[in-house]
């Protein structure tokens, strides 16, 4: 995927088009974006993706209590890629872009750099000063500029649509399956291995301490996780612990570490982007480490149990790619 940050050199010849933060990428992003790639093989065409950094709601709403994000700028643009996609134009996002008309933000970005054949877009999805741009006005645009417009209904669940703020609720509330289901894809972190105490190794567990990753990024609750982790591009099964390692350090602060199974190399500076894909048990406090270390035995146990029946129901997804 060729990723765009400035304008000078994007020439891309008819593309096939959708706009949004895409926060997550969830199951009803990818019906929006299944729909666009479709469209792109049935006519030859590229995909492009244009999305937005930082956050728009956080530059117009700066003093609002943020919940979060479900995935960094890195991990949207790597999930993106894995789906596939042939473009993704990245605008930075400021109060001049904010206060910018509906029209003339279709002028300015939608048009000015290529002429796209379609644009797929939620059928909901507002955009321009105020969120005065929607659907009506896109379609009447695409009949004079010469772009088809392809609304998509996102996919329900229950009575409320899929959407990143739903999934951030179930995520703060600790409802790890929920979250999984809703993304279509189990949860992802994504990290630098830093140097820690290697207590680990002394119980034969060595773990790799995630350094913390994006504030703005939602970290799952404390606990102890079945985890795959995709590690330069291979697919590793772990478990990982968050929290303050009470029998150990008793912490005031979080710590991320995950324990690699049949993996011997040192990971300091290595990047992992880890995938959470259920939770074991809540973080416990031992009177002995020889009690932790037992329990570790059982959370090994455990985790391979859940993998195996993890990928023989086909969710082995992404961490492989």
């Amino acid at each position: 995927m060729k990723i765009y940050h400035q304008t000078e050199s994007i020439r891309i010849d008819k593309p096939v088009v959708t706009i949004g933060f895409f926060d997550g990428l969830h199951r009803g992003h990818r019906s929006l974006l299944d729909k666009m790639v479709n469209l792109a093989a049935a006519e030859k065409r590229a995909t492009l993706v244009i999305t937005f950094w930082p956050q728009p709601r956080s530059v117009v709403h700066p003093h609002e209590n943020k919940s979060g994000l479900l995935t960094t700028l890195d991990e949207k643009l790597w999930l993106l890629e894995k789906m596939k996609i042939d473009y993704c134009w990245v605008i930075p996002f400021d109060m001049k872009l904010a206060a910018l008309p509906a029209e003339d933000f279709i002028r300015n970005y939608l048009t000015a750099y290529f002429v796209p054949v379609h644009l797929v877009i939620g059928d909901d999805h507002r955009f321009g000063k105020g969120g005065a741009g929607d659907l009506s006005m896109l379609r009447q645009i695409g009949r004079t500029t010469g772009f088809q417009v392809h609304p998509v209904d996102l996919h329900l669940e229950g009575s409320h649509k899929i959407s990143s703020s739903f999934i951030r609720s179930y995520l703060q509330s600790g409802d790890l399956a929920s979250v999984n289901r809703l993304l279509g894809y189990p949860y992802l972190v994504t990290g630098k291995v830093i140097t820690g105490k290697k207590v680990g190794r002394s119980l034969g567990f060595p773990t790799a301490n995630v350094g913390l990753p994006d504030l703005a990024k939602i970290i799952p609750a404390d606990g102890v996780y079945a985890v795959q982790v995709n590690l330069k591009g291979d697919c590793y099964n772990g478990m990982l612990n968050i929290g303050v390692r009470p029998t150990v350090d008793d912490l005031n602060h979080k710590t991320i570490e995950v324990h690699l199974f049949d993996v011997t190399q040192d990971l300091y500076g290595e990047t992992l982007r880890i995938f959470f894909v259920r939770k074991l048990r809540d973080e416990m406090k031992f009177n002995r480490l020889d009690e932790l270390k037992a329990q570790l035995v059982k959370d090994r146990k455990q985790t391979m149990e859940i993998l195996t029946d993890w990928r023989s129901e086909g969710m082995y997804y992404l961490c492989n790619k």
